[in-house]
């Protein structure tokens, strides 16, 4: 895994478990957040959009079963 990917992969991807579509939704979500907000982390911005930080704070739960199953 390249240094590069790390911020974008979902928590059980780092633990090497297998990734489901929730892991997807997690990357996704990073992406996003660094798009929008500057870094993929949803804290990153939060103030300038908050409303955005939240729906992306969500979908990065580090639980999987916190997060949507699909966009």
């Amino acid at each position: 895994m390249s240094a590069e990917a790390r911020p974008y992969r979902s928590p059980e991807q780092l633990a090497g478990e297998e990734p489901d579509a929730r892991s997807d939704v997690y990357g996704l979500a990073s992406l996003l957040a660094h798009a929008l907000l500057g870094a993929p982390t949803a804290a990153a911005g939060s103030r300038a959009y908050p409303a955005a930080a939240e729906v992306l704070a969500a979908a990065r739960a580090a639980d999987p079963r916190r997060r949507p199953d699909g966009i």
